[in-house]
């Protein structure tokens, strides 16, 4: 057995077959003693094509143990009447851990069929599709199907070379996805971003992390950075800083956004260190209160705002000038304070404490009691 491969799971996957001299038909749903290797567990055996398997039949099952078990397929394993306790069947794992989600019976059936009889590329293709977003390795791989090594690699070289496999990862951690699957991804992203920008066409782009609540909940992290990854290289897509935008998205502002724009960036330009509350100036403006909400957070995307506190922005220039102010107080005073801040800007503590806790972030000043140094 490979390190890490021997996983715990509470479902098989396998084919049964019932003994000819067993005493009566095995019923689906039946209760029955589970005996693999030296364990005996109890177990459910649900048949996938028949209400009751008779006596000499063979068919494929679900069994769905009452405790968890750890197996690998190829296994065997004997089942046993629940009472009286008499061997009356058995067959071998074939996938021993399934994955979850909803599976017509007659798909499920032929993907253990391809399991059970399948040539080493069919079997491998089936373990990547059912792998669905979470690449898998070639160790993984190779536990799962019950596979040499060699057997595995040539079959994973045979899939990538036709286009239906897409490795993922740098060679010497790559793992694997079905080229489907990666579709599937590709195609989720970029209709979740041009929906983005249809409802949002002020926005430079959707948060990273945003976009990935978007996403199937299975989705790993590692596919879904490797994704952004494919897709800014092919140039579908742009990545600046947190935002994801499609790479043939700008947004572009019309005349009367541009007139909002200017009337905006005026009112914090004359404001000064003593700026408007945001909702109260757009409160004011006559033009639709949305749209001013979008043409602000336009303005603070550009840099044109910098929030410095709860509901406190400054102009860049005054922001830049604050800055400045207070590193040339530095040359000649050791320390500020909420008082000085408030004599060297004209503002009263509604505005000097949330400067000086932004100055601390952004490394201008540290904290010391009462007082703030420069930071170093």
């Amino acid at each position: 057995c490979l390190p890490d491969t021997l996983r715990p799971s509470q479902s098989f996957e396998a084919n049964v077959s019932l003994l000819a001299d067993a005493p009566r038909p095995l019923r689906n749903r039946a209760r029955v003693r589970f005996h693999l290797g030296t364990s005996e567990l109890l177990a459910r055996v649900v048949l996938l094509d028949r209400d009751e398997l008779a006596p000499g039949e063979r068919t494929y099952a679900h069994v769905r143990l009452e405790k968890p078990s750890a197996a690998l397929p190829g296994d065997r394993y004997v089942i046993r009447s629940y009472s009286p306790a008499l061997t009356i069947g058995g067959g071998t794992i074939l996938d021993p851990n399934p994955p979850r989600g909803r599976r017509t019976r007659a798909k499920l059936i032929e993907h253990l069929q391809v399991l059970e009889r399948g040539r080493p590329t069919e079997r491998v293709e089936r373990h990547l599709l059912a792998a669905g977003f979470a690449p898998m390795s070639l160790p993984e791989l190779q536990a799962r199907c019950d596979l040499e090594q060699g057997a595995v690699s040539d079959a994973l070289r045979e899939l990538i070379e036709c286009g239906r496999a897409i490795q993922v990862g740098p060679k010497e951690s790559a793992g694997v996805l079905h080229a489907e699957r990666v579709d599937a991804l590709q195609a989720d992203v970029l209709g979740r971003l041009a929906d983005f920008h249809a409802k949002e066409p002020l926005k430079d782009g959707l948060a990273k992390e945003e976009l990935r609540s978007k996403l199937p909940d299975q989705l790993p992290p590692v596919t879904f950075a490797w994704m952004l990854g494919r897709l800014t290289a092919n140039g579908q897509i742009a990545v600046e800083r947190d935002k994801v935008r499609l790479a043939a998205f700008h947004p572009k502002l019309s005349a009367a956004e541009e007139a909002l724009k200017a009337k905006i960036e005026q009112a914090f330009r004359e404001g000064g260190f003593q700026p408007p509350a945001p909702d109260m100036l757009l409160g004011s403006q006559k033009d639709d209160r949305k749209l001013g909400h979008a043409v602000f957070r336009r303005l603070v995307d550009d840099g044109i705002l910098v929030k410095v506190g709860e509901d406190v922005f400054l102009h860049r220039e005054s922001h830049q000038a604050m800055r400045d102010r207070v590193v040339a107080h530095f040359q000649n005073r050791a320390s500020i304070n909420v008082g000085t801040m408030k004599e060297l800007f004209g503002v009263s503590r509604k505005y000097a404490i949330p400067y000086l806790e932004h100055l601390d972030a952004i490394r201008i000043t540290r904290r010391q009691g009462d007082e703030r140094v420069p930071y170093k």
